[in-house]
């Protein structure tokens, strides 16, 4: 038997290295703006609590440009820059594709369109048995509600992220945690949370599973 019966991942910083992407369509938002930009790394530390929240820490506090003007704005850049950097980290692709056996879902907050088209686009969408963005049911991440709408009939679930709103997420949900090494979280901070694994090379998720 399977040591887990749900397996599910976040998308940014877990899955695939989007940052580079999300950066340049915020920068490009900010300079249509007449707004101060930022470093790619600045933008890192803005991300993993969705679009709405990664605009207002991009935006000047004496601002006179809206969140949401700026959001709409920011969403339009990424539809057409979503894909031009962005791909799947080193082995993560073959290990989904050695997995087999154990229902895997995707769960980010980022909004649905963007996570179903960059899943869809780099070409694994259907080894998936759901992947949701924020907006499909109106929650973010690290809302435990989200897990009673998805987990079905599995008692024994693995949450893979990246980040302190991910491993608070699983424990707010009372379900195992893994964290990556290689993503957008702060270590420090996640070490003192004490994850139930913590790999610094996707494929070691084979280890976990017993794979």
């Amino acid at each position: 038997m399977p040591k887990f019966d749900l397996i599910i991942f976040d998308l940014d910083g877990t899955l695939v290295d989007s940052s580079l992407d999300l950066a340049n369509s915020t920068n490009q938002m900010l300079s249509e703006f007449d707004l101060p930009l930022h470093s790619v790394e600045k933008i890192k530390s803005f991300i993993g609590n969705g679009a709405k929240k990664l605009i207002e820490r991009s935006l000047p506090k004496d601002s006179e440009i809206s969140v949401e003007k700026a959001l709409n704005r920011f969403q339009e850049v990424y539809k057409e820059k979503c894909l031009e950097n962005t791909n799947f980290f080193p082995q993560v692709r073959e290990t989904i594709l050695q997995i087999s056996g154990i229902p895997l879902g995707v769960l980010s907050n980022k909004p649905d369109k963007f996570t179903k088209e960059i899943i869809r686009s780099l070409g694994l969408f259907d080894n998936f048995d759901f992947v949701y963005g924020a907006d499909y049911f109106g929650l973010l991440k690290p809302n435990p509600e989200l897990i009673e709408k998805i987990k079905g009939d599995a008692k024994n679930i693995l949450y893979v992220g990246d980040s302190i709103v991910d491993l608070t997420f699983a424990q707010n949900s009372k379900v195992s945690s893994c964290i990556v090494t290689y993503g957008l979280g702060n270590l420090e901070e996640i070490r003192k949370l004490e994850p139930d694994f913590l790999i610094d090379d996707f494929e070691e998720l084979l280890k976990i599973l017993d794979l």
